[in-house]
């Protein structure tokens, strides 16, 4: 995305779940919501989801840059996601299929 209008994303912080892998270890998910004005005229949405331990390094991030104009469904996905406990690593994959079954 042009550096120019990177400028101008905001995010908030929308949900916050931990997850606990298989050798027992927790992690802490933070699921955010990105939003982007274009030209004073249109916003568009994505999420990010950061991956940190518990006292709070990061480890790993993913996000997607507008995918959709409308806040109440990048907020419904948000809150889907934090309820699977969708990894960074998924978070592309698991957008693509939600558009796609979306148009179907």
């Amino acid at each position: 995305m042009h550096k120019q209008l990177l400028q101008g994303l905001q995010e908030e912080l929308v949900e916050t779940t931990m997850v606990e892998f298989d050798n027992g270890t927790e992690w802490v998910l933070d699921f955010y919501i990105q939003s982007l004005e274009v030209f004073d005229e249109n916003s568009f949405y994505g999420i990010k989801i950061n991956l940190s331990t518990l006292d709070g390094v990061l480890t790993e991030s993913d996000e997607t840059f507008a995918i959709t104009e409308n806040k109440n469904e990048a907020l419904s996905m948000i809150k889907t996601f934090a309820k699977g406990k969708v990894l960074p690593i998924s978070l592309l994959e698991i957008v693509d299929d939600w558009q796609y079954c979306d148009t179907n």
